[in-house]
């Protein structure tokens, strides 16, 4: 398989992945939770966030350094809150997969967290 059949590959588990995640009532499964976390942290290179499903808000912490010592790990206080509103989560989430060789690591990644991927497809670690 081609570098470039086996990042379509990725990308369509991914939008699969996205749109069974985003079959709830009012509000999806821990799994499928933590999923739309580190989608969107990655996406949005978040330190954190968090989503309200119910006023459909994405609530998005991400670093501001002003200093060396606002660059240290866990460092929320030069942290700046955003505020995303959303009326599609399916459509947001679809918009933070793009193309690139650390885009389809990550997503392989979440894919293999969540069991999605078949045995001869998984990351292999040496």
């Amino acid at each position: 398989m081609s570098m470039e059949e086996r990042e379509d590959k990725i990308r369509k588990e991914i939008q699969k992945l996205i749109k069974e995640s985003c079959a709830f009532d009012k509000v999806p499964s821990l799994e499928f939770q933590k999923f739309h976390r580190a989608l969107l942290r990655f996406s949005f290179d978040a330190l954190s966030v968090e989503l309200n499903y119910e006023d459909k808000i994405i609530s998005v912490r991400n670093s501001k350094p002003s200093n060396s010592k606002s660059l240290e790990i866990g460092d929320f206080e030069g942290a700046i809150l955003q505020n995303v509103n959303y009326t599609d989560l399916e459509e947001t989430l679809s918009g933070c997969v793009s193309v690139g060789a650390y885009n389809e690591c990550f997503f392989r990644h979440l894919l293999n967290d969540l069991d999605r991927l078949r045995d001869d497809e998984e990351i292999k670690i040496a």
